[in-house]
């Protein structure tokens, strides 16, 4: 069976969002098909049904479908319908919490015209300032601040619940993306079998540090771990060649247990890896597996050093989306030393 035919993973939706479904397709028509089936849209509408990314992308070759990852979200827009991008979402989410951060709603959809960028910093900045000020920030259960929790699963109680959920969710998300990844690019049985022992090693080490739910999580007993301090607060470290946040010291900062806005707008935060994980960390790991099996030291192949490149954060940080460059971090590459145990003892 040929990569390009393989079933993914994909998740569906219709253009308002209201319902969002899983499916199992291989092709652009399969996905199509079962999406229009599970979105309850008649066969007579199939046809003219326009697939998007939440970027506003259209998807309309099969080429383009087999380059996107598993667990793609595409909105299936209708002739007449006008789909609801990701930066929509984030503006009606911000809207519909009424508060004294309402405004954020209209500078966040603001904020992407780079040119209106510094007034919702600003706004960020007087709100993060005044956070150890704010009466309902020290509160964590639901029933002291239920507003926080209005749009959430009723069996979060606490909001550190929730936000090392969001953790979770994350690193989750990188060990999805990099099993795709490494199975894609092997047709090698014997490197293959290499690979899911890697991945088995890495999924037990990710369950055993409980997927790092602690980075997100204000009251973790594991503070190295901890991206925030103890009151929730959490500073932009900056661009990955730069090792500071680009702006003045204390603009890029937040603090999600404040409101329930304070909290979507984190969401926009994003976790980067120092050492790349796609162009870079994948690529050399395939290597190290392939010369594994070339040199028989498979079970020599330091998958810890790994691991601590794709989920730690010796290789992770995190920055405001302003200081998220995703261009080619060309100055990072993997350490061959580290490859194999017998290289590193050496």
């Amino acid at each position: 069976m040929s990569i390009s035919s393989k079933l993914r993973g994909f998740k569906v939706a219709d253009s308002k969002r209201s319902r969002i479904c899983g499916v199992a397709c291989a092709t652009l028509s399969d996905l199509r098909l079962k999406g229009c089936r599970k979105l309850n849209i008649s066969n007579s509408e199939a046809s003219k049904v326009a697939i998007l990314l939440q970027d506003g992308t259209f998807v309309e070759d099969d080429d383009y479908f087999q380059t996107l990852p598993a667990q793609t979200l595409f909105i299936f827009q209708k002739k007449g319908e006008t789909a609801l991008t990701g930066y929509q979402i984030l503006y009606n989410a911000l809207q519909a919490v009424h508060s004294d951060y309402l405004h954020c709603g209209e500078e966040a959809m603001k904020f992407f015209d780079r040119t209106t960028k510094d007034k919702l910093l600003k706004l960020l900045k007087n709100s993060s300032q005044n956070e150890e000020k704010k009466s309902l920030c020290h509160l964590s259960h639901r029933n002291e601040h239920p507003e926080w929790f209005e749009p959430l699963d009723t069996r979060l109680q606490t909001k550190e619940d929730y936000m090392s959920s969001r953790a979770r969710d994350r690193v989750r998300g990188y060990l999805y993306k990099t099993q795709d990844e490494l199975r894609k690019r092997t047709d090698c049985r014997k490197q293959q079998k290499i690979i899911e022992n890697v991945l088995a090693k890495l999924k037990a080490q990710l369950t055993k540090d409980g997927h790092f739910g602690s980075y997100f999580d204000r009251k973790t007993k594991v503070i190295s771990n901890r991206f925030c301090n103890p009151s929730g607060y959490f500073q932009c470290e900056g661009r990955w060649d730069v090792g500071k946040c680009l702006y003045h010291e204390n603009l890029h900062g937040i603090n999600p247990y404040e409101s329930h806005e304070m909290m979507v707008i984190f969401s926009t935060w994003n976790l980067d890896h120092g050492i790349e994980r796609s162009r870079t960390i994948i690529p050399s790991l395939l290597e190290a597996t392939k010369i594994a099996l070339d040199c028989d030291k498979e079970d020599k192949l330091n998958w810890e050093y790994f691991y601590s490149l794709l989920f730690t954060r010796s290789n992770l940080r995190l920055v405001h989306i302003v200081c998220h460059d995703k261009g080619s971090h060309t100055s990072r590459t993997c350490d061959p030393g580290e490859y194999f145990m017998e290289c590193k003892n050496r």
